[in-house]
């Protein structure tokens, strides 16, 4: 056996050292172009979840301005209905002062219409006293003329008897005149009587016509209190609506929000596989998932109501077919619950479909779920909970 020289021994190991490099320069290109391919796999998918973050961000920006905005008119609005309210409180004052007028001049009327009662009883005792002293001056009458008689019949008698018949005529005459005085003041005082009735008479009428108008300014007043009443119902159905579309874009941001997660969850995802995330890529507000299998939770499903026994009957107030809104008359008062269904029908045909979303105390703030082909809601359709 023999024994290598060191220039061969020098030969073989360079050949193994260029041999080595160039197996680690082969396993590194190979390396290489497995990662070139990896990235250019990923890169694409990352650049379309990058955008539709982008697009998710922008919605979200702008319903939180539109949510600004209808919380302006919410406010507004409350702000009108509170001075409505405050006119109502005045007109109402101001109708029980009134009323308080009214029954003040009612006691005074009753308080002159019984002294005018009062006057004409005293007036219909003094006319039968006048009757009375009318028939004892005729009665007088009648002896003045049975004594004339009876004084031609005593002509012939003696003088002496004749003085005294006169005498007792005089006495009678006198008598006469006595009664004729008494009449004459029975007549003026009848007079005065009469005039002070006139006059009671006349105040009586001032007080009737006055009367009158403030019945006439009561109504006025009951007119505009029904007007404010009208004002003040449209005033809150259109709050209520307001406070719907609030909810809406609250309900809409909040869906957002979730599609942002889910997307913030696939792109972490993404990045787990080996993608690399992109230099350009805009920096996110929002906190990155805790882990890739924690996904974000999905919202709640709401309860279904009970339904009463008896069908809710109502009244369609306001809609809104652009934000797909509608204001039903019908309330707490009613035994309205959250998430109830309406059938909006008109002669007896379907025409839509609503969901209560906001219960208030005398109507309810709705989202339309369906529509008929063809057809809108209108104010003053009916509505109704029967299946």
């Amino acid at each position: 056996m023999t024994t290598p020289n060191a220039g061969h021994l020098l030969g073989e190991s360079r050949a193994g050292i260029k041999k080595g490099a160039f197996l680690l320069a082969l396993q590194r290109g190979v390396l290489l172009l497995i990662i070139l391919a990896g990235a250019l796999f990923f890169i694409p998918a990352t650049l379309i979840l990058l955008n539709h973050l982008n697009d998710a961000l922008s919605q979200i920006d702008s319903h939180h301005k539109e949510a600004k905005v209808w919380d302006k008119e919410r406010s507004d609005l409350e702000a009108r209905a509170a001075g409505a309210e405050k006119l109502t409180e005045d007109l109402r004052q101001k109708e029980k002062d009134l009323q308080t007028q009214v029954q003040a001049q009612t006691d005074k009327n009753k308080a002159l219409a019984d002294e005018q009662a009062k006057l004409s009883g005293q007036l219909a005792a003094l006319n039968e006293a006048v009757k009375k002293l009318t028939a004892e001056r005729d009665a007088l009458a009648g002896e003045k003329t049975a004594a004339a008689k009876e004084i031609e019949t005593l002509k012939s008698a003696s003088a002496k008897e004749i003085e005294a018949l006169k005498a007792d005529l005089a006495a009678k005459t006198v008598d006469l005149g006595k009664f004729q005085g008494a009449v004459d003041s029975l007549k003026a005082l009848f007079a005065e009587l009469k005039t002070q009735l006139g006059g009671s008479e006349s105040y009586l009428k001032t007080s009737v016509e006055e009367l009158k108008t403030l019945k006439k300014n009561n109504d006025l007043l009951a007119a505009e209190t029904s007007r404010l009443g009208a004002e003040l119902r449209d005033t809150a159905q259109q709050l209520a609506k307001a406070e719907l579309l609030c909810d809406k874009a609250q309900l809409e941001k909040a869906q957002l929000l979730f599609e942002k997660q889910k997307l913030s969850h696939e792109l972490s995802l993404a990045r787990k596989e080996g993608a690399p995330p992109p230099a350009s890529a805009p920096p996110s507000n929002e906190a990155a998932p805790a882990s890739v299998e924690n996904p974000p939770p999905k919202p709640p499903e709401e309860p279904e109501p009970a339904y009463p026994e008896a069908p809710i009957e109502t009244k369609v107030g306001a809609v809104d077919d652009k934000e797909g809104i509608a204001v039903l008359g019908a309330g707490q008062d009613k035994g309205v619950l959250k998430n109830m269904q309406f059938t909006v029908l008109r002669n007896g045909e379907r025409v839509a479909v609503l969901k209560a979303v906001k219960i208030y105390t005398n109507h309810t703030g709705c989202t339309i779920l369906s529509r008929e082909a063809g057809k809108e809601i209108q104010i003053g359709d009916s509505a109704t909970t029967k299946k």
